[in-house]
Formats: structure tokens, C-alpha cells, sequence
């Protein structure tokens, strides 16, 4: 079955999302990263059969979808995602996210646990403590110093951008590397300024298993890749100890790129842990 597109309006602005599967399956929401498109997510739910009904949206800001009216915050997201469930008429689901999309999935869980049936968290952003993390939040701090003009050009920085993105891509084939490499800086430079600013000033400040843990009440599989410059293991068996249902599963030979790297052990990991 092909993906259908569609265009959600929610208050006036745009939300393109794609979906696939009959509308009385079991709902999976795919949030991708930051940035990112829908695209980050289809290897991996290139791997669901029709046993589900799968949703793809670009977030707000990305791809081709409008920004949000106001400050692009996680609780802005969140309540994106709840206007945007409601609209397609969703009631309750299953919501996967990746990166800057899990950070949305927790902020949504902690505030809307009624509609949530369980959470799948890959690789989401914590707190700064990996490497990369450290490096990405001095990068971006830089950015809040300068004039709007100047800020874009920082931010768009074609040697930074592939520089660190050839530092989290762990891809060992070559071909494939180039490809990982030119979508993602293609993505990072095609982001909005104000949008990249806003969203990294909240993800580095804030410590999400202090502010979510103790509020997500559904079942919750957390995937992380063993050589991740972004989110430390650490981090997430932390998190894994403060949620009330929580696995741990660790993807080798890869990082934070794990669901385009290693899209099979991914998408396995997470269909095995939903038949429990």
C-alpha cells in the first residue's frame, strides 16, 4: 500500500504528513529529528506491514510544513501533536520518535497520557552530556549573540554543519555515508534561523528526565545506538530507571543516526517490543 500525502490545516498553518494503512489498524505516529523531514523516518517504517496504520507527519518548521505561530517549544509541539491527532481523527496511538522528535513524544506523554498507548523513544536529546552535545550547545550559543542576518549565516555554516554530521554518522558503507551526509546538511540548511535558535536554546537547558520522568505513566522501549556522540547510554539507562515501564534496547555499530543506519534492527526492536 502506498503512502498517501495530505495537508492538515490546524489554526490556519499547514501540517503535510503522509500515511499508510486502513484507518481502523492500530495508529504509529513517526516523529522525525531536528532537522529533518519525514524522510529520516521511512527506512524504519519501510519495515511495518499493514498490520498498522502508520502516520509520517514533517513537523512543524521542517519539510513542508509551516512553522508555528510563536516560539517553537517543546510544549508548542506538543500541542501541535495533540491538534494534529484530532484532526486526522485519531483518539489514541502509538508514538515512535527520533531525536528532537522523542523530546516531543515525552513533553505529548507527560501531557496528554490519556491518548497515548505507548511510546517509543529513539535516541531523544536528554540532557548535554555527550560529546557532540557539549560541542553542539557552545555552537548554538554563539548564535543568540548575533544580529538576525548575521545569526542565519552562522547558523547555515556549510563547514560546521559537515563537520559535525560527519562526526554522528557512523555509516561504514561509503556510498551511503555521502548520501546520509548531503541529505542531512541539505536539511540543517533549508531550517529556518529563528526556528533553529529557539529549539536549541530550550534543548539545552532543560533535563528532560527531571522535567518528563516522573509524569509519563505508558509503557516506553527506549533505543539508543552504542557509539552516539549526541545521547550518552548513561543518560539513557537513567532515564529507562525513572519511567514506571521502561526497556533499554542498545543498537550496536551505530549512533545517533541509528534509524537511517541501522533501519532493520530498529524497526525489529521496536515491532518485537510491541507484541508484549
Amino acid at each position: 500500500m502506498e503512502f498517501i500525502k495530505k495537508n492538515i490545516k490546524i489554526n490556519g498553518v499547514k501540517t503535510s504528513c503522509w500515511i499508510r494503512g486502513r484507518p481502523d489498524k492500530q495508529p504509529v505516529v513517526f516523529l522525525h529529528g531536528f532537522p529533518g523531514t519525514h524522510r529520516g523516518m521511512v527506512p524504519v517504517v519501510s519495515h511495518f506491514s499493514s498490520t498498522y496504520r502508520v502516520i509520517m507527519p514533517d513537523l512543524p518548521g521542517c519539510g513542508k510544513s509551516d512553522a508555528l505561530v510563536g516560539i517553537h517549544t517543546l510544549q508548542q509541539y506538543a500541542q501541535w501533536l495533540n491538534q494534529f491527532l484530532v484532526a486526522i481523527g485519531i483518539d489514541r496511538a502509538i508514538i515512535v520518535g527520533h531525536s528532537f522528535g522523542g523530546r516531543i513524544t515525552m513533553a505529548y506523554a507527560a501531557e496528554y497520557s490519556s491518548k497515548v498507548e505507548k511510546i517509543v523513544l529513539i535516541a531523544p536529546v536528554l540532557k548535554v552530556d555527550g560529546f557532540m552535545a557539549y560541542v553542539a550547545s557552545f555552537y548554538y550559543s554563539i548564535s543568540k549573540f548575533l544580529p538576525r542576518y548575521f545569526r542565519a549565516i552562522w547558523l547555515s555554516n556549510g563547514l560546521y554543519q559537515k563537520v559535525s554530521h560527519t562526526i554522528i554518522c557512523k555509516e561504514k558503507d561509503p556510498k551511503k555515508r555521502r548520501q546520509i551526509l548531503a541529505a542531512r546538511v541539505k536539511e540543517a540548511k533549508g531550517i529556518n534561523a529563528k526556528i533553529t535558535t529557539e529549539i536549541f536554546n530550550e534543548t539545552y537547558r532543560e533535563d528532560l528526565i527531571a522535567t518528563f520522568g516522573n509524569k509519563i505513566e505508558c509503557p516506553a522501549l527506549l533505543v539508543v545506538g552504542r557509539e552516539d556522540d549526541l545521547v550518552s547510554l548513561s543518560s539513557m539507562a537513567a532515564l529507562a530507571l525513572v519511567l514506571p515501564r521502561a526497556q533499554l534496547e542498545i543498537v550496536d555499530d551505530t549512533g545517533h543516526l541509528a534509524p537511517i543506519e541501522k533501519s532493520a534492527q530498529v524497526a525489529n526492536a521496536i515491532k518485537e517490543w510491541l507484541k508484549k
